[in-house]
């Protein structure tokens, strides 16, 4: 069957007030040409021995075996996976090789109830999927959880008219993703669906930006360091959720913009010392149309000066000088040093005899493997993290 054949039962909800007064929900079955064209089904395998008649994940679209809402217990109308092997690696990575079964709408819908019929083939009905993970993308990219979900198993007779799974709430998508993590017992090792419907909302686009608009700062850009500033939007509120995006605008060396991300604050870091640099920022929401909000207000905040002072004290000095703690062993501990950017310390042993430190965060060093009645003499000295690494005098 060749995919112009095929017709995907989306379906449109209407939410209009004639319909919201009305007793029951109205569907218009999506038939035909047009955006149908457009959907397609790829799966984890499928049934080799079959490939001519049916098997393919695109039965679980196409309507075959379906009469009104009753589908037949065929097999030629069912997908049906790989015997003993029917995990492959998932299009969303958090799902690891699975089984599963993966629909591209064509098209970015808001979707609504979705309609399932289990593998309802006759006396193979243990092959559906019982408990399933429903996965939506809009991009392939970021994967969002619907949830993890049981089904029932199908009764394998030709009325079978399915069940209502989950409803994805207006959710924005336009990829679908089911995992099978089990089927039922007394299976033959293969996984199988029938037939899904997806209904899609057909409320009008959200054409609002978040709020407030125009963007405004929670916490104007500061320096933190003389490599870094920090800063933080006003939290922004949409019913489809909000994306944040800062601009950097002098073009001054290290300055950065950030990407769209949902953290409302942001670092620019590897930035210059003693140098100002210039930040606005908005917002926008994450419905079909990313309804972006103006620009705020530009704010600057000028880099601290580079850092050039060795930790303190400075030449370093001895809380606990170096003493023999058995023939073999001499331990000792610096005075603890500070510095805003942390503290390194190194431990010299200047006769040769014995063994320096590498540079560590502890004040205390022990050297081991010593020689019994042997002299050995050391010196400490500091240094700090920061990208300079200034080193102290020694003790």
């Amino acid at each position: 069957m060749s995919k112009k054949n095929l017709f995907f039962f989306i379906s449109l909800f209407f939410l209009s007030s004639l319909v919201a007064d009305s007793a029951e929900a109205v569907y218009i079955d999506y038939v035909g040409a047009g955006h149908a064209d457009d959907v397609t089904a790829d799966a984890s395998s499928v049934d080799q021995d079959t490939p001519t008649y049916g098997a393919f994940p695109e039965y679980t679209i196409n309507g075959d075996g379906l009469t009104g809402n009753q589908h037949d217990a065929m097999w030629e109308s069912t997908w049906t996976s790989a015997f003993g092997s029917s995990a492959a690696p998932s299009p969303n990575p958090a799902r690891g090789t699975s089984v599963w079964i993966y629909y591209d709408l064509g098209y970015v819908y808001q979707l609504a109830l979705m309609h399932v019929w289990n593998d309802n083939e006759e006396e193979q009905t243990a092959r559906g999927c019982k408990n399933v993970t429903i996965d939506y993308s809009v991009d392939e990219s970021t994967w969002y959880e619907l949830g993890t979900y049981e089904w029932p198993e199908a009764p394998g007779s030709p009325s079978y008219t399915g069940f209502d799974g989950p409803d994805f709430g207006g959710a924005s998508a336009r990829y679908v993703l089911i995992t099978a993590n089990s089927n039922f017992p007394g299976n033959d090792g293969a996984y199988g669906l029938s037939e899904i419907k997806i209904n899609i909302s057909t409320e009008p686009p959200d054409s609002n930006s978040p709020q407030p608009d125009p963007a405004t700062w929670a916490s104007n850009p500061a320096a933190t360091s003389p490599y870094t500033i920090e800063m933080t939007a006003t939290t922004a509120t949409d019913p489809s959720g909000v994306q944040y995006f800062f601009d950097e605008t002098t073009g001054h060396s290290g300055g950065s913009d950030s990407s769209w991300q949902e953290n409302p604050s942001y670092t620019d870091s590897s930035l210059a010392p003693s140098t100002q640099y210039t930040y606005r920022t908005m917002s926008r929401d994450q419905s079909i149309n990313n309804n972006q909000t103006a620009w705020s207000s530009s704010q600057s905040a000028t880099t601290d000066p580079e850092d050039t002072t060795p930790p303190t004290p400075n030449p370093a000095t001895w809380s606990s000088p170096p003493a023999a703690d058995n023939p073999w062993q001499i331990s000792m501990t610096a005075t603890t040093a500070t510095d805003p950017s942390g503290v390194e310390y190194f431990f010299d042993e200047t006769t040769g005899a014995g063994h320096d430190s590498f540079w560590q965060a502890s004040p205390s060093y022990s050297d081991f493997s010593l020689t019994p009645e042997t002299q050995y003499t050391y010196q400490v000295r500091t240094r700090d993290q920061s990208p300079n690494q200034n080193t102290g005098l020694w003790s």
